[in-house]
Parts: C-alpha cells; sequence; structure tokens
C-alpha cells in the first residue's frame, strides 16, 4: 500500500507507540500472573519496586496501567492525525508526558528510588528512569 507524506506516522511516533504498547503487554503479562523479568513472585518485586511488596499488585491493577499505556498509544496516533478528536489527543500526550517526565526526573533524585533495594536502584538507573525521560519526551514532541 502506498501511504503519502500525510498519512504516514513520523518514525518518533510509531517507536513511542510500540514501545508504549511493549510495556503496556509487559503490565497484562503480570496481569495474567506472569513473573517475568524475575523467576517467582519475590524476585519480581525486587526488580519492579523500590521496597517489595508482601504481595504483588492485583491483576485489576496491572490491567489499568495496561489500559493507561493502550490508551496513550491511541491518543498518541490520533494527535498526529486531524480530526475532532485531535486536540484531546495532544492534551493526554501532554499529560501522559509530563506524568513519564516527573516519574524518570525523580527516579534519579527521589531517595525512595535512589536508596532503594539494589535490584530495583540498578535496573532503575539503568533502565526505568531513562525510558520514562525518553517516553514522556517523545510525548511533549
Amino acid at each position: 500500500m502506498n501511504q503519502t507524506r500525510e498519512t504516514r506516522l513520523p518514525l518518533l511516533t510509531t517507536l513511542t507507540g510500540a514501545t508504549l504498547l511493549g510495556v503496556a503487554g509487559l503490565h497484562a503479562h503480570w496481569g495474567r500472573g506472569g513473573v517475568w523479568p524475575g523467576h517467582d513472585p519475590a524476585s519480581l518485586g525486587r526488580k519492579v519496586f523500590p521496597n517489595p511488596p508482601r504481595h504483588l499488585p492485583s491483576p485489576a491493577a496491572c490491567f489499568a496501567v495496561a489500559g493507561a499505556l493502550t490508551f496513550t498509544t491511541a491518543a498518541l496516533v490520533t494527535a498526529h492525525r486531524p480530526g475532532p478528536w485531535q486536540p484531546l489527543s495532544q492534551r493526554i500526550c501532554q499529560l501522559a508526558g509530563a506524568t513519564l517526565l516527573a516519574r524518570g526526573g525523580l527516579g534519579f533524585t527521589l531517595p525512595a528510588l535512589t536508596q532503594a533495594n539494589p535490584e530495583f536502584r540498578r535496573l532503575n538507573t539503568a533502565i526505568y528512569s531513562p525510558l520514562c525521560l525518553a517516553l514522556g519526551s517523545a510525548l511533549l514532541a
């Protein structure tokens, strides 16, 4: 199918949307009881929480995050398409982008995150906070 320049999504939008959907898929995986990148619930908790809880979040909470990320992806796509939903979609992207930028920045400065358990701290510094900063910046671009 030949796409014109007007209908093709910008590369940054495509990469951002794909990444958001990947993270949404990971949360859905957890909602279905998956433990990757851990090998059991306790190891997953150490990797994704600064202070691992006794119980992982409920499936409903995981699916809510997955839904919010999927919704943000839909807003991102429609924010780049002229139409009646474009202004609202742009606002949603601004809100999500600001939220992710705040999470990314706080990941490097908030003592609760910088002084967390060693597994989380390493992953937060190497992956979680930089990813939040990149996605937040992309959503605001």
